[in-house]
């Protein structure tokens, strides 16, 4: 790293890539050693299977159908079933190519992991790097933000996990907000309008929390540097600003629009069982970390279970000791001329904190505020706060090598700091599953039926999250239509349709229905059901068996 400065920016920046994909490979040990068959999330996990179930239906929309992205082959039929959940269409863009090469899903899984980490850490380096004048704290910031002990544990949450173009968005807006007599070239200075549109609009499609983390940051970046900077004086930049602002609304258009509708329906309805104090910061998660150094800790000492007096934390919200002490530093080591760009950061982290603390903090007041209301847990916003303190602990490692002039002593000082965020924030090896995600003969089947149709399975369960999630997820194989769905969102219109079928199943009246839903293949597992059910089954003459796989029986609807 104390040579680091000695490359030019192009040079630094490819050799931090270089740098973050072997870390990542690293930090994801052993899935590196057959990424194609070992998944590090169980799985069986329904969040797992669901959000990869996302990306692959915006990687076949985009290709297939782009016209009819908004409508998923789940919760047949009803439309815009996309927007019940986050719209992953910029994860789907990331791993296009894999997932047309090669379809795997435990593949495209930890090739994003990868992918996700390198993006991200190197985004920061550019951001950390124009914020604070020096590559070397640059790299040592980006690395206690992209391997943080409180966000890297998100790794089973691409949802929140894949937040690496907030750093790029904030890195481009950043040199947009510059004072103009730091970009006198008017061409050079739109290149940055653009970067920050590009950016903005891939960091809106990453998720519903990633685009409200992204989109309070450049908010607070936009009012904060525009008042501190005088750049409201400058004509060109607002003019730019308010052309930035209507691209952006006019790309997002078309893809967000049909979260208007629903935002309020559905925090409405969130609103009704959900309690917020249960998801609100509180000290044992602020003190609880998931790297093996703080599980070890707290089976040692039993810190900081004491706190939760034997409760499992929630979510891990401590940034680290490393991660933490040099925010510290940063804070309140005097920054000099880039004092306002240091306490920008301070305020964006004390903002984030206080929404993380739910109801003992701001969420209470911000938290009603329209596309504020999706984030129903307020713990997450300590992902925004921890990447704001990475920022300062950059000012702090800064400051601290401006004070060593010794060229050993800065060598040690990297060297030090690097191995106790190490021990601190190590998560490998990673737990690891074996799984066979190759598609089954009864999807191979349903993938060889022609036409556009939809199926039934027996059982039906229509709040049966674990049953729905695999019916969601195996889909992916066929894209046949299905009357379940997996999400935070269930209409209660589906809820009373699928309940309907449930119930007067296998009657010529529910039959006549199905045809009309176009139903054309029904799926019973025999091992799940009563003998009642399979004896009815089996004398409704419109039911002919099309496949028997075991103890599943495919039948033809005629």
């Amino acid at each position: 790293m104390p040579h680091l400065s000695a490359l030019r920016p192009w040079q630094q920046a490819l050799l931090v890539a270089l740098v973050f994909v072997l870390l990542s490979v690293a930090a994801t040990w052993p899935a590196a050693t057959d990424p194609a068959h070992l998944s590090v999330v169980r799985p069986t996990e329904n969040d797992y299977r669901f959000n990869l179930f996302l990306v692959f239906w915006g990687a076949h929309a985009l290709l297939n159908e782009p016209l009819n992205i908004h409508h998923t082959n789940m919760f047949h039929p009803e439309r815009y079933t996309y927007v019940y959940a986050d719209v992953l269409l910029a994860h789907s863009l990331l791993m296009l190519p894999v997932i047309e090469a090669f379809y795997n899903p435990i593949l495209t899984y930890n090739v994003f992991l990868i992918l996700s980490l390198t993006i991200n850490g190197t985004g920061f380096f550019l951001l950390a790097r124009s914020v604070t004048g020096h590559a070397g704290a640059a790299l040592f910031g980006a690395v206690c933000w992209a391997f943080n002990p409180a966000y890297f544990p998100r790794y089973q949450q691409i949802q929140l996990f894949g937040v690496h173009w907030l750093p790029w968005l904030a890195w481009a807006l950043w040199h947009w907000l510059s004072p103009r007599d730091q970009q006198p070239d008017q061409a050079r200075s739109s290149r940055w309008a653009v970067a920050t549109t590009v950016f903005f609009c891939l960091n809106a499609l990453s998720g519903s929390h990633i685009a409200v983390f992204g989109g309070m940051l450049a908010a607070s970046m936009i009012i904060y540097f525009t008042v501190a900077r005088g750049l409201w004086r400058d004509r060109r930049f607002v003019g730019g600003t308010i052309a930035m602002t209507v691209v952006i609304v006019a790309l997002l258009a078309p893809v967000l629009w049909p979260y208007l509708p629903l935002e309020q329906v559905m925090a409405a309805k969130r609103g009704e069982t959900l309690n917020i104090s249960n998801s609100s910061l509180r000290p044992l998660e602020f003190f609880s970390a998931g790297s093996h150094f703080y599980r070890w800790l707290d089976a040692r000492f039993g810190w900081p279970s004491v706190l939760g007096g034997g409760r499992e934390p929630e979510t891990y919200g401590f940034p680290g000791i490393v991660t933490l002490a040099l925010a510290l530093v940063g804070m309140v080591w005097p920054a000099g001329k880039r004092r306002a760009d240091r306490n920008f950061w301070v305020l964006c982290a004390a903002l984030f904190v206080s929404l993380a603390l739910g109801v003992y903090g701001t969420y209470p007041l911000l938290g009603k505020l329209p596309v504020l209301r999706l984030i129903r847990v307020p713990t997450r916003f300590m992902l925004p706060a921890v990447f704001c303190l990475a920022v300062l602990a950059s000012f702090g490692v800064a400051k601290l090598v401006e004070r060593i002039v010794n060229r050993n002593a800065r060598v040690a000082l990297f060297s030090g700091l690097a191995l106790l965020f190490a021990v601190e924030a190590s998560h490998a090896p990673l737990p690891t599953f074996p799984y066979d995600n190759a598609p089954q003969p009864l999807e191979q089947f349903l993938a060889e039926q022609p036409g556009a149709f939809a199926i039934v399975e027996f059982p039906l369960e229509p709040r049966s999250v674990s049953i729905n999630a695999r019916q969601v997820f195996t889909s992916i194989f066929h894209w046949k239509k299905i009357l379940v769905g997996y999400s935070g969102w269930q209409s209660d219109e589906n809820l009373r349709l699928v309940a309907g079928i449930r119930d007067r199943f296998p009657s010529d009246e529910c039959l006549d229905d199905l045809v009309r839903l176009d139903v054309r293949f029904v799926i019973v597992r025999r091992d799940r059901l009563e003998t009642s059910f399979l004896e009815a089954v089996a004398r409704q003459p419109r039911l002919r068996p099309a496949l028997v796989i075991d103890e599943t029986v495919v039948y033809r609807l005629q």
